[in-house]
């Protein structure tokens, strides 16, 4: 007998090569790099959501 499904969740973040995913599944953590945000999308097409690290612009203190 198997447990309850559990939502495909995908952290995303910019990064050199270009965004880094990082993707849990409620067992396991998976990650993937993608050169286009585009790419990006269409490998997690599955996602139940998708969480985007977006800079707000806080001020920087000294």
């Amino acid at each position: 007998m198997s447990g309850p499904v559990l939502p495909l969740s995908v952290g995303v973040d910019g990064c050199r090569a270009g965004w880094i995913a990082v993707a849990h599944d409620g067992t396991a953590l998976t990650y993937r790099v993608h050169s286009r945000f585009s790419e990006l999308l269409a490998s997690w097409r599955g996602a139940d959501r998708i969480l985007v690290d977006i800079p707000i612009g806080l001020p920087w203190r000294d």
